[in-house]
């Protein structure tokens, strides 16, 4: 994968992220997310798109308005990313996160584990 595809990768994944419509965050999902990819973080944990779907959709009925941006360059090897991001409430709190992901053979992401 180029510098270029690993960035459109992960800022498809961030939008979905930031997407609170069920149908276009899908449709994020479906580019970025393979069927059987895993998340993890300290609050969720979760194997497929559909699990995944419904993590993000949990954070969306909490926060509504948050928004996900991208906290400096992302860092890539092989078929490892590493991305340091900034979650943005509609209070104006800030969370710093940084995720370590793994890209399956067909360009997508197949397991993400985040710390926050």
């Amino acid at each position: 994968m180029t510098p270029d595809s690993i960035q459109r990768l992960i800022g498809g994944y961030l939008a979905a992220w930031n997407e609170p419509d069920a149908m276009a965050r899908q449709q994020f999902l479906r580019e970025v997310w393979t069927d059987g990819g895993r998340y993890t973080d300290p609050q969720s944990d979760g194997e497929g798109r559909d699990a995944l779907d419904r993590i993000i959709a949990r954070l969306h009925r909490g926060v509504p308005g948050v928004q996900f941006s991208l906290d400096g360059a992302v860092d890539h090897h092989h078929t490892v990313v590493r991305f340091a991001w900034m979650m943005k409430q509609p209070n104006g709190s800030v969370l710093h996160g940084m995720d370590f992901g793994d890209i399956a053979d067909d360009g997508r992401l197949n397991r993400i584990v985040g710390f926050f």
